[in-house]
């Protein structure tokens, strides 16, 4: 063999030497997937299969070049695996459809729509159907994509529409379909779909693309949806060897349509299988993996694997409480600055993984305060997020009347009669009057092009600023954003601009949360006031986050679905609370396996040393709510853990767990 075998277990030299027939390789985290998928495509290489009649297929631009660099180094030049594809399902597609779709009544120069583009052709579509669909294009798109994942075109979706809304739904998805074909184009969507449809259809492209993989090898398996199996299962047809790797355990993407039963189904669909199990981790001692495989053998549907390491037992899993999220954040940042002072660790050793993007802002702030470098991966800093630059646009209004820039932002976010032709109009009689548009929007009376009714908004508006103004001067910086956030309409325009109430929920707490980080500010700097704080911000919002990101030193804030892939040698898994982790919105549709999925994951991110944090209370919109510690910390062994938190015995520490089983067993 290119390698030696010495370096793979038993159970990988399996997984790398059975290459005849359908094999399932269950790779569970952290043992070695991707060493064993590389050297088993150096094994086929070595046995005689030519580089372009293998394909193995991933899921990032990324994680197909980096593999296609690891075959590369592996084989060197003993072979040449330029003609080899190794691809994500969107360019492997891409690249079928443009030697083949003219079956399909496409030129091979055909395009491939942004979302731009996909948005005005959905608006058009839906004003020529009559009947009222109820969606934005925006949710139009959306429905229309969560259909083409399900493997479901416009025909089927028409013969399957049982109400008045699925019938529009679907004249307005297949006038949609018919604009893309007209202007020969497909959606990121339709390239899956299509290229599914064209095989399904067409021998001759069947018998080609059939013919030219003779060997077939899937990363992440258990990340695929209905279309991409069903393209997987018709190339594998002829051959039947297709090699799928993943980890069931780690399913997580099922808002994106990720179907689990596509790996533990296996068996079932591709009869005399084998299985092949990958269970030494070499990433995490003992304990953790203890706890990780305690909590995940609580999800009925799953493949039965248990990992296990030969680097120590490790030391057990501290749980700490804090009073709210101000507290955790304080508690966590300080025991991690006191120990980059006092051991032989850098930001870079710790990562602190959270459920939502939204937990951000208290550990950003703490992590500024401490000067210890960091970077947020897979989502964006808190000063980033739209909401709340809109309320920093406000609040600079509001500090500042002559602050022009900021009044043009949010002078009619959200839509209050004020268009661009009233702005104009505003900003010329300012200019010719050397007046701020602040001072302008007050002297509307004044300027005769004005219509009465943009007259009217401009007053009304103006009328709100001047009582945000007036509170602003009087000190209550606690209830200005609270104000803002309820009076200017912003509330309300979320719920209207979003379907989904989870990410309505995200983002009108975003917004009030900055009234939460004006009030620590003030607190903290009580002769900075609004200004100061403002101008704090602005400073922050200047980093270069992507450079901080590239910035190996910095410690990594990063989400849970951001951190698959991902290890630390110390990791803080914060907010583990009812609510949160389990998400409540999961709980309530019954999708607590895959939250428990979502916590494994998480717990399998860390190698020496795990800490997990949970709030009592949490302050939102300057009320505090009562939390119960996740569930997910019950099903923890407790000999695992070091049963003692901030300001808490052992025994109450205990008693809490006991609650939360009891509440458990109740339901």
């Amino acid at each position: 063999m290119t390698s030696s075998k010495t370096s793979l277990n038993k159970q990988q030299r399996e997984a790398v030497d059975n290459i005849n027939g359908p094999l399932l390789v269950l790779a569970g985290a952290g043992t070695g997937k991707t060493h064993t998928v590389t050297m088993r495509i150096a094994r086929l290489l070595d046995k005689g299969y030519a580089p372009e009649e293998i394909l193995a297929v991933t899921f990032t631009n990324k994680a197909a070049g980096e593999m296609k660099e690891r075959i590369k180094r592996l084989v060197g030049r003993k072979h040449n695996i330029a003609t080899m594809i190794v691809s994500t399902f969107h360019s492997l597609c891409v690249r079928i459809l443009r030697r083949d779709a003219a079956a399909l009544g496409y030129g091979s120069d055909f395009s491939i729509c942004d979302q731009g583009e996909q948005l005005g052709l959905v608006h058009k579509a839906a004003k020529f159907v009559r009947g009222d669909v109820g969606l934005k294009p925006e949710e139009i798109l959306y429905e229309i994509g969560k259909l083409k994942n399900q493997g479901m075109g416009h025909a089927e979706f028409s013969r399957r529409a049982v109400d008045e809304w699925e019938r529009v739904l679907a004249s307005v998805y297949r006038r949609y379909q018919d604009s893309l074909k007209s202007i020969q184009a497909f959606d990121f969507d339709d390239l899956l779909l299509k290229t599914v449809e064209l095989l399904e259809k067409d021998s001759g492209a069947r018998d080609y693309w059939q013919g030219r993989f003779r060997q077939i090898v899937v990363d992440e398996f258990q990340d695929t949806n209905g279309v991409q199996y069903r393209l997987v299962k018709i190339l594998a047809e002829r051959h039947k060897n297709l090699c799928v790797v993943g980890d069931d355990d780690q399913s997580i993407y099922g808002w994106r349509g990720a179907v689990p039963g596509n790996i533990l189904d296996f068996h079932k669909n591709f009869p005399g299988a084998k299985v092949v199990r990958l269970e030494e981790n070499y990433r995490s001692v003992e304990s953790i993996l203890n706890a990780a495989n305690a909590l995940i053998a609580n999800n009925e549907k799953r493949c039965e694997k248990k990992l296990w390491s030969r680097l120590g037992q490790g030391g057990k899993i501290r749980v700490l409480e804090a009073e709210e999220q101000q507290d955790e954040a304080e508690l966590v940042i300080g025991e991690i600055e006191r120990r980059l002072r006092e051991e032989n660790l850098k930001p870079a050793d710790f990562a602190i993984i959270m459920r939502t993007n939204g937990q951000n802002r208290p550990f950003e702030e703490e992590l500024r305060t401490a000067r210890i470098p960091y970077a947020i991966i897979g989502g964006s800093s808190f000063f980033d997020q739209k909401e709340v630059r809109d309320m920093l646009s406000y609040l600079s209004a509001v500090s500042n009347p002559r602050a022009d820039t900021a009044l043009l932002r949010i002078v009619n976010t959200p839509p209050r009669g004020i268009g661009d032709k009233t702005m104009e109009r505003v900003s010329a009689f300012a200019s010719a009057n050397s007046l701020s548009l602040s001072q302008a929007l007050k002297r509307v009376d004044e300027i005769p092009e004005l219509a009465e009714k943009g007259k009217a908004c401009c007053r009304a508006f103006s009328q709100l600023l001047g009582g945000w103004r007036q509170l602003a001067k009087s000190g209550k910086f606690d209830k200005l954003v609270e104000k803002i956030v309820r009076e200017s309409g912003y509330e309300q325009e979320i719920q209207s601009l979003y379907d989904d109430p989870l990410e309505q929920a995200s983002r009108i707490n975003t917004a009030y949360e900055v009234g939460d980080s004006l009030k620590k500010y003030v607190e903290r700097e009580p002769e900075g006031g609004l200004s100061g704080f403002l101008q704090e911000a602005l400073l922050v919002s200047k980093d270069d986050d992507k450079s901080r990101e590239k910035e190996k030193a910095a410690l990594k804030l990063i989400t849970i679905h951001s951190a698959k892939g991902l290890e630390f040698p110390l990791v803080y898994l914060v907010g583990m609370e009812e609510g949160l982790l389990p998400h409540k919105n999961s709980v309530e549709t019954g999708d607590v396996e895959e939250e428990r999925r979502l916590c494994y994951v998480a717990i399998t991110r860390a190698r020496r040393e795990l800490i997990i944090t949970y709030c009592k209370t949490r302050i939102s919109r300057g009320k505090g709510i009562e939390r119960l510690p996740s569930r997910f910390i019950a099903e923890l062994p407790p000999e695992l853990l070091e049963r003692k938190a901030r300001n808490v015995s052992a025994e109450e520490f205990g008693d809490t767990i006991a609650q939360i089983r009891a509440m458990l067993a109740g339901n």
